[in-house]
C-alpha cells in the first residue's frame, strides 16, 4: 500500500492544482484542522445560534 500511495504523490500535478490526493486524504485533513481550531460557522448562523441559545439562558463556546 505505501508503495502505491508513493507511486501516486509522485505523479505530476495537473495544471491548477495543489496536488495529487488519494481518495479520503483531504477529508482527513480537513477533519484533523477542524478538531484542532473549531469548525467555521456562517456568521448569520452563528448570530442564530448565539439569539436561540440566549432565550434558554446558554453561553455559547468562546463568547464568555
Amino acid at each position: 500500500m505505501d508503495d502505491t500511495l508513493g507511486t501516486l504523490k509522485s505523479l505530476p500535478v495537473a495544471d491548477g492544482a495543489d496536488g495529487v490526493y488519494y481518495p479520503g486524504e483531504r477529508s482527513a485533513a480537513l477533519a484533523v484542522e477542524r478538531a484542532a481550531n473549531g469548525v467555521p460557522v456562517a456568521p448569520k448562523v452563528w448570530r442564530d445560534l448565539t439569539a436561540r441559545a440566549a432565550e434558554y439562558g446558554i453561553t455559547p463556546p468562546g463568547t464568555v
